[in-house]
């Protein structure tokens, strides 16, 4: 899937640390994620995406557990990830081929 992963968390914490609303018909309690190999990427998609004009829902963030997260909307309100994610493994071609324990979070 070229980097994408499916994960299951808990709704309230993913929606608290994006900064949305965890209830209504906003968050839908999904969201796409897409792993680049390094933190200079998410900047450079960043800028990409705020020269778009896109809705950016959250800017590049460095959270306790390390990586590079951004969080930003679709036309269709659908909440998009794209991060360094220092748990996942990516290979040459960035496909996603592991994910590291993340029990102690």
């Amino acid at each position: 899937m070229n980097g994408f992963l499916l994960s299951i968390g808990k709704r309230k914490e993913l929606a608290g640390f994006i900064g949305i609303n965890p209830e209504g018909s906003g968050f839908r309690g999904v969201t796409f994620g897409y792993n680049v190999p390094t933190a200079d990427e998410v900047w450079a998609l960043y800028r990409q995406l705020k020269d778009k004009v896109v809705k950016i829902l959250k800017k590049p963030v460095e959270p306790p557990f390390g990586g590079l997260f951004l969080y930003f909307e679709d036309i269709e309100g659908n909440v998009i990830e794209i991060a360094y994610n220092t748990f996942v493994s990516l290979d040459a071609h960035n496909n996603a081929i592991d994910h590291k324990p993340i029990d102690h979070l």
